[in-house]
């Protein structure tokens, strides 16, 4: 309900706070100032409106002075239309001047709020400006005023209040950070369209000159202070957005995991057509890229992204070493602000890319680029406080490479090394994406299988066996055959045994194991 009110509520204040005013003036005469002193009046309206001043969230504009001196000299009329024309000039050449920068949604969103805030303001000073002849006629001039005044700010309220109820918004919020202090703010300025009238009506147009600069000069220094202040909010806001996001980079030490984090916070930030980010990596010499449209990240080939160059591309290094780079694509140009925050992104995100690195190197073996036994232990820690969380059991392969020491010793490490390698490929193509695989030492690797009872990890560790027997082609005349021993454990939550228990068990199997090969 409340949504199919709001744009029906919104018709009908364009409509008669625009239509109503227009009709009474086509149909009477009504007092109007000479065209040269118009002129100016509504140049120092047009200037007062586009010089708004926020003042802790509540904003304000001395264009209200000049519409109350038009009301109070010239009648409802006067005030109400220069109102809707003021109003509607202002809100048409911020649409116009944001359509290059803004969608456009936000450009008729923009006009759509010209013509309610024309239409609220014809309204308001039609409405008041009948009261306050009324009141003028039997209460006195100074009290129909300050009536009028209260009138306006108390009547200006209610169609706010209900635009924000309406709208969706929290009233009580709206009231608190900004209609309360408009409303004060607002007390302060409708005298000087009283002091205007008292000097206009007593002397003329020229002693209102001082009132004019007066107003400008405030106009001018407000909105100085005003820029000033969303300048100091913007920068604390961005400081903190920038601890949050390095705090966030920071703590990431999975590659993949961290290229996308990176994309998603600079496409928040800039809201692009497409960022990607490509680095090659010190651990293992290969190329990553991912893209992100803000919808999806995708991985795609280094040569395509290196191929398209975006409008924007802003270098990842650490030191003296270059990393990679993250490209923009985007229609529009972005700001000095938005760049240098991006920029402190792409730093950090060079510290924590370098950081990641050196992590995965840390945790791989070199030679088989499965992790090392000290990852392991962490992980196999990790495993068991999970099952004894969830209730639920895992359970390890271990695997021995069979007669590893004669290969080396009659063909040379390099052999050696080449099964070694053969071994860890065949794990990691028949093991499950999210079993973790490693170099125990030497000829040894282990495997955790999460949520696999002991049966299941005997079918895996038959078909690595199986996969992995065969012959290696040394030269023309010499062939090498080689094969491997392995043994299982399960661990059950009820079980209670903790980590070097569970790996003492399965040892020991492979033990057994390993003497009835030979």
């Amino acid at each position: 309900m409340r949504k199919n009110a709001f744009p029906i509520y919104q018709l009908i204040i364009v409509l008669a706070g625009i239509g109503i005013p227009l009709f009474i003036a086509l149909r009477t005469s009504f007092l109007f100032p000479p065209s040269h002193e118009y002129v100016i009046y509504f140049a120092l309206a047009l200037i007062s409106s586009y010089l708004g001043i926020v003042i802790g969230g509540a904003m304000i504009s001395f264009e209200i002075a000049i519409y109350y001196f038009f009301l109070l000299m010239f009648g409802p009329i006067t005030a109400s239309l220069t109102a809707i024309l003021v109003e509607l000039v202002i809100w048409f050449y911020r649409a116009f001047f944001t359509i290059k920068v803004k969608d456009r949604k936000y450009f008729f969103n923009q006009v759509r709020l010209g013509f309610y805030n024309a239409g609220v303001y014809g309204f308001l000073y039609l409405i008041v400006g009948v009261i306050y002849l009324s009141l003028l006629r039997n209460i006195g001039e100074w009290i129909a005023m300050i009536v009028g005044i209260l009138i306006l700010i108390f009547l200006n309220e209610i169609f706010f209040s209900i635009y924000t109820v309406l709208s969706g918004n929290e009233y009580f919020r709206y009231l608190k950070r900004e209609g309360l202090k408009t409303d004060l703010i607002e007390i302060g300025v409708y005298p000087f369209g009283i002091s205007m009238y008292f000097l206009y009506d007593s002397n003329g147009f020229i002693h209102t000159v001082p009132f004019i600069i007066g107003i400008l000069l405030l106009s001018i220094l407000g909105k100085v202070m005003s820029n000033y202040q969303e300048k100091l909010i913007k920068s604390l806001k961005d400081i903190s957005r920038l601890n949050k996001i390095s705090r966030n980079l920071s703590s990431i030490l999975q590659l993949n995991t961290l290229m996308d984090t990176v994309l998603k916070e600079i496409y928040n930030i800039l809201k692009p057509k497409v960022c990607s980010i490509c680095i090659k990596s010190v651990y293992d010499k290969k190329e990553y890229s991912h893209t992100y449209d803000g919808e999806v990240v995708k991985k795609q080939r280094p040569d395509k992204i290196k191929a398209r160059r975006g409008n924007t591309i802003i270098p990842l290094e650490s030191g003296n070493r270059e990393l990679g780079f993250i490209e923009i694509t985007t229609d529009r140009k972005f700001g000095e602000d938005e760049i240098a925050i991006v920029q402190n992104i792409a730093e950090q995100a060079s510290v924590s890319l370098s950081n990641a690195m050196m992590y995965m190197i840390s945790i791989r073996d070199p030679l088989t680029n499965l992790y090392t036994r000290r990852h392991f232990e962490s992980r196999l820690k990790e495993e068991v406080s999970r099952a004894d969380r969830t209730n639920q059991c895992f359970s390890l392969v271990m695997f021995d490479v069979d007669q590893l020491k004669n290969v080396n010793d009659n063909f040379g490490h390099k052999i050696g090394d080449e099964v070694l390698k053969n071994f860890a490929k065949t794990i990691k193509n028949y093991s499950r994406p999210f079993d973790v695989s490693a170099r125990w030492g030497g000829d040894e690797f282990i495997l955790i299988l999460p949520k696999a009872s002991e049966e299941q990890a005997r079918d895996i560790g038959n078909r690595i066996a199986k996969k992995f027997s065969g012959e290696l082609k040394i030269n023309k005349n010499t062939k090498i055959k080689f094969s491997c021993s392995y043994a299982v454990a399960e661990y059950e939550s009820r079980s209670r045994m903790g980590e070097d228990e569970i790996f003492y068990k399965v040892d020991q199997r492979l033990i057994e194991a390993k003497k009835k090969t030979n």
